[in-house]
């Protein structure tokens, strides 16, 4: 998720081995939620959710350590919980300040 110079939220999502974005989706706050789709077994699936009811489909593309699989995903569930937050305009915690 990212601001454009258009002044509005872009979810930009692309292949990390690629140039180009596949897709480039404007959001506006409160219009689209991210939901984890738990019955991927092999990976960490997700969709995008619009209030509409169209959804587009996403998976992880975060490095794996050889021999370790997917059941620890809690990097994940927190950058979806993180981008959910942006979506929804929750502002994030502010980080404490040195004494």
């Amino acid at each position: 998720l990212k601001k454009g110079d258009d002044g509005l939220t872009h979810l930009i999502w692309k292949e990390r081995s690629a140039q180009a974005d596949e897709d480039d989706l404007i959001v506006f706050q409160g219009d689209a939620r991210l939901e984890h789709l738990p019955a991927c077994a092999s990976g960490f699936a997700f969709s995008l959710v619009f209030a509409s009811g169209r959804k587009s489909f996403y998976w992880s593309q975060e490095p794996r350590k050889k021999g370790v699989g997917w059941e620890e995903v809690q990097k994940e569930k927190e950058l979806i919980q993180k981008a959910n937050d942006i979506l929804n305009g929750t502002p994030a915690p502010a980080a404490a300040s040195p004494a």
